[in-house]
């Protein structure tokens, strides 16, 4: 799990930093370089995840950041990078 601090900027959630950490994430569950995730790439059409893969990632987003999902529904509609890094910087900035 990071520690917060470390991606946060004055104060703030850097979402930049948040997007380097989750295409590290889903280049890591795809098993491909991360130079390849761009953040517009869409983790099925894109990066040929399946179901089963998408529920890791999920869990892997939820434990590197720790956070407690009790939005289930918000994280599953997650498809495409972008949407992940959104996910994330708002359950953050709560």
């Amino acid at each position: 799990m990071i520690d917060r601090k470390n991606i946060l900027t004055d104060g703030v959630v850097d979402e930049a930093k948040v997007n380097g950490i989750v295409r590290r994430l889903v280049a890591e569950r795809a098993q491909i370089d991360p130079a390849q995730v761009t953040t517009e790439a869409h983790l099925t059409r894109d990066l040929g995840y399946e179901s089963t893969e998408k529920a890791s990632l999920y869990f892997d987003l939820e434990e590197e950041f720790g956070l407690e999902s009790d939005d289930h529904t918000g994280l599953h509609s997650v498809e495409t990078v972008s949407q992940a890094v959104s996910y994330v910087v708002g359950k953050l900035n709560g």
